[in-house]
């Protein structure tokens, strides 16, 4: 299951990969510019410390567009899990997101998701939910990547990233661990690549302080009895 993909790659963070001969070392993967694909995640991070996330990934590398478009799942402070509506959008101005119809706008802009791997080093082959897949690493002072493919898909990625949540607060470290189902290559849906609904329009942006007060930013619940 995932909570022992997670353990695994704990474990391997602790030992460092031996590094293959040159011999031993295959192409690296050519990931698709443009894919949808369905996409299960997990977090383990700040508020969002145990949150899963069941997701469509709509990616295109020639228009920096991305747009991500499904569930999440978390636990509510009284242990409860809650289902949440969740779209996120994000193209070279800014990010976009949209929980339960109430959107938000982020900090950081699209990205390249794959950019990382022309630096990264092989870290051998093993196996993944029954088949083979070779594994790419790259490690800085604020980045631990890794990746599993087979031939030019993605099969696991996990990132250890330091970003800078809150403006003006230390950063924190997110880690991620996301496992790709269902893969088509080519230009995604045109209007799957588009801003949520709700985001449309004039988007409030909360910074960290407001004539001189703090802004916290709060999620409420309202728990239901059942029948």
């Amino acid at each position: 299951g995932i909570s022992g993909v997670l353990r695994e790659l704990a474990r391997r963070r602790r030992h460092r990969v031996q590094p293959c001969e040159e011999a031993d070392v295959p192409r690296k993967p050519n990931l698709p510019d443009q894919f949808s694909a369905f996409v299960w995640t997990v977090n383990d991070f700040g508020p969002t410390k145990g949150l899963k996330s069941n997701a469509t990934l709509y990616y295109d590398k020639d228009k920096r567009m991305e747009s991500i478009i499904g569930e999440r799942v978390s636990l509510l402070p009284i242990g409860i899990p809650a289902t949440i509506s969740q779209s996120t959008y994000a193209d070279a101005t800014g990010t976009y997101f949209s929980l339960n119809d109430v959107c938000r706008r982020g900090n950081g802009k699209f990205s390249d998701k794959w950019g990382w791997l022309a630096v990264a080093k092989y870290g051998g082959s093993d196996s993944f939910k029954g088949e083979i897949v070779e594994t790419w690493h790259f490690t800085s002072q604020k980045a631990n990547l890794t990746l599993f493919s087979v031939g030019d898909e993605p099969r696991l990625y996990s990132y250890s990233v330091a970003i800078e949540l809150i403006p003006g607060k230390p950063a924190e470290v997110v880690n991620s661990t996301e496992v790709y189902i269902n893969i088509t290559a080519g230009p995604p849906p045109a209007d799957k690549l588009a801003k949520p609904k709700d985001c449309t329009g004039a988007t409030p942006v909360c910074n960290s302080t407001s004539r001189g007060k703090s802004i916290a930013r709060q999620e409420h619940y309202l728990a239901h009895p059942p029948g």
